[in-house]
C-alpha cells in the first residue's frame, strides 16, 4: 500500500509544460524538423523565469542554450557566449545538437522526443532516490522547442525535485521561457 501511495505521490508532482505558456512575448510559429534546424546563439536574447516553489538555478545558468541539453564543464563564461548551437534532425524521434565554436564541435549529443503541435517535446526525465527514512526524493524535467514567427528558436523549460535527508531538504518547483537568435 505504501509503494501505490508513493508512486501515485510523484506522479502527480512531475514537471509538465502546459499548452499556454506564461509568457506574452511571443507568437508560436508552426515547427517541423526543417524549420527547427540550424545555428542558434547560444546566449538567450529573452528570457523570463517564474519559480512556483523554492529558489531554483541562477539566472546565468539558464541563460546557456547548451546549458538545457548537456552543462559543458570547462567552458567560462566569457566563452560560452561566442560559441553557437547546431541542430540536426537524424529523424522525426531524434536530433544531434551540436555545440560549436570558431567552425569546431566542442561537444555533441542526442536528444530523444516527439513532435507535438508545432513543438519538439524532449523525452521527460524522472529521478527517483529511494533510500527512504535516511534519504528520499525525485526529479522531474521536461522542455519543448519551438520556432518563433521570426525564425528564432524558444525554448520552454519545467523541472520538479523535491528532496528529504534525515537533517535537511529541498522543494523547487520552475518553468523557463528562453529565445535564441538565429546565426
Amino acid at each position: 500500500m505504501t509503494v501505490i501511495i508513493s508512486i501515485v505521490f510523484i506522479l502527480s508532482s512531475c514537471a509538465v509544460i502546459d499548452d499556454t505558456v506564461n509568457s506574452s512575448y511571443y507568437q508560436k510559429a508552426n515547427g517541423t524538423m526543417q524549420s527547427l534546424e540550424g545555428t542558434f546563439a547560444n546566449t538567450a536574447c529573452h528570457f523570463e523565469i517564474e519559480e512556483f516553489r523554492g529558489k531554483s538555478f541562477t539566472t546565468e545558468s539558464n541563460l546557456f542554450l547548451w546549458n538545457i541539453f548537456d552543462n559543458h564543464k570547462g567552458l567560462t563564461n566569457d566563452q560560452r557566449e561566442n560559441c553557437r548551437v547546431e541542430i540536426e534532425f537524424l529523424k522525426s524521434s531524434k536530433a544531434e545538437v551540436h555545440l560549436t565554436n570558431q567552425d569546431s564541435i566542442i561537444d555533441r549529443r542526442k536528444i530523444r522526443g516527439k513532435f507535438k503541435k508545432g513543438y519538439f517535446y524532449k523525452r521527460p526525465l524522472f529521478v527517483v532516490v529511494p533510500l527512504f527514512p535516511i534519504a528520499f526524493g525525485y526529479n522531474t524535467m521536461r522542455y519543448r522547442i519551438g520556432i518563433d514567427d521570426k525564425q528564432n528558436l524558444i525554448i520552454e523549460k519545467s523541472w520538479n525535485t523535491w528532496a528529504f535527508a534525515l537533517v535537511a531538504g529541498s522543494d523547487t518547483k520552475a518553468q523557463i521561457f528562453a529565445e535564441f537568435k538565429r546565426k
